[in-house]
């Protein structure tokens, strides 16, 4: 064979193999998006601020137009057709529940140097955004921020005056008549999500346990929610409808209680020294120590009615820094000579802690009861943001509780970013799988926008 063949058929060769693998036919396939045995075509979104799209300390459209929900909506619509409508407020600040605007992060000057801080874009919320839209509903999302399992059928919830103003700006009719309830069995839902109870919890919460005439002090509230409870989900599946049910996170673990460490007063070892030397009479109880010291606090049990804060309660992140970083709220003051204790509103004892955890417990068990009793796809929330603590990545991209670099949770510390609640979703979409035999595809967490910086 001369040389030229040879080169021939090194050169054929490799095409012919090529053609060879092109002819064959692969069994591969992309996996078949369907809902399985639920029925996707009209949902409706229940609760409270969370699922309003609240963040960043108010109702804003870039909040509610990157909800849970309406995140929720878009893996649906691989699967049915959704238009999914929520009761928007103008473009611009916001209204807040203490109707301030929406917070912004800035280079905020203190004592000690300037540093990264939330404050308000505004002097106060849009007034606007209180315009009454009932008449364009109905809508898919009726999330109430501040809505307590209690008022569900309150008639009056939707009044301007006696009721939640939130909720007045889409009641169907401002007419006292209509009611959560009401509108719930008027939209005739083929699907819902109900994840609510937060709203019932932090208020207590975001006192600093100070409001002892809250519902969820009283020992017979769980009675009350178990009630409510058995109202709403006897309403929601009237007419045979699915869904998917979220339990309760602990509220404790957001970073408006965790932001600021407990044993936040760094001292010298002469500065400890000195202090030792001067409360030894009066606050033998309190030693100090060269490092991290625990914030003193109010506590009418103690000697003198002071005492260090334990490593398992909370400063809340509405603590005025500027007192505590210049003029030692929280600890002695040495250019001054006085022991200045933190406030019982900036704190969470053992004790209130202890309260808010046993009905986040209640609440929970009750919801997990319904789910099986109803064969509703149960959303492990709490899970979720155990598993935030220590840690997540998604594709990658990592999201933690880490106030302002966790990715996860918005500049009030309580409400979650828009990756937050695609976050959110996607459990969501894991339990609505598994339990109705669906594969609906999860959102990409990384596309959505997070805290923006300046």
């Amino acid at each position: 064979m001369n040389s030229d063949m040879k080169q021939t058929k090194k050169i054929l060769a490799p095409l012919f193999l090529l053609v060879f693998i092109c002819s064959c036919k692969t069994n591969i396939e992309e996996p078949k998006i369907t809902s399985g045995s639920a029925d996707l075509s009209n949902y409706l979104a229940v609760g409270g601020s969370f699922t309003a799209g609240y963040m960043d300390g108010a109702l804003y459209l870039e909040g509610q137009q990157n909800s849970f929900p309406l995140i929720l909506s878009k893996s649906f619509t691989d699967v049915a057709t959704q238009n999914f409508k929520q009761p928007l407020v103008n473009p611009g600040v916001g209204i807040g529940l203490d109707s301030n605007s929406k917070l912004i992060l800035i280079n905020k000057a203190f004592c000690y140097g300037s540093a990264l801080t939330p404050v308000n874009a505004a002097a106060s919320g849009d007034a606007s955004d209180y315009t009454w839209i009932g008449s364009q509903g109905p809508y898919n999302n009726i999330g109430v921020p501040g809505l307590r399992i209690y008022e569900i059928n309150n008639q009056l919830l939707g009044n301007p005056q006696a009721g939640n103003s939130y909720y007045a700006r889409f009641v169907k009719m401002q007419d006292n008549d209509h009611t959560i309830l009401s509108d719930i069995t008027e939209f005739n839902a083929t699907f819902f999500t109900y994840w609510m109870g937060m709203d019932d919890l932090l208020p207590y919460a975001l006192s600093g346990g100070t409001a002892d005439n809250d519902p969820i002090v009283n020992s017979n509230f769980i009675t009350t929610f178990d009630t409510y409870i058995d109202l709403m989900f006897k309403t929601l599946c009237a007419d045979n409808a699915k869904g998917a049910v979220g339990n309760i996170p602990d509220v404790l673990d957001f970073p408006y209680f965790t932001a600021i460490p407990y044993d936040g007063v760094v001292l010298t070892e002469e500065e400890a020294s000195q202090i030792n030397s001067i409360l030894a009479a009066s606050f033998p109880q309190l030693q100090y120590h060269e490092g991290n010291n625990p914030f003193v606090i109010d506590d009418p049990s103690a000697p003198n009615g002071k005492r260090f804060i334990a490593s398992n309660e909370y400063v809340l992140m509405n603590v005025p820094l500027d007192s505590v970083k210049c003029f030692h709220l929280g600890s002695y003051d040495l250019q001054n000579g006085r022991l200045l204790s933190l406030p019982d509103q900036y704190v969470i004892d053992g004790a209130e802690g202890g309260l808010i955890r046993q009905r986040r417990i209640e609440f929970s068990a009750k919801l997990k009861e319904i789910a099986d009793e109803k064969d509703l796809a149960f959303v492990d929330i709490y899970d979720l943001v155990r598993h935030l603590d220590s840690g997540i990545k998604f594709n990658g991209v990592a999201y933690s509780l880490e106030f302002l670099h966790g990715n996860a949770f918005s500049l009030d510390g309580i409400h979650t970013t828009a990756k937050g609640n695609a976050l959110i979703a996607n459990e969501f979409i894991k339990a609505i799988n598994v339990q109705y035999g669906a594969s609906l595809r999860e959102a990409d967490v990384n596309a959505y926008p997070g805290i923006i910086f300046p």
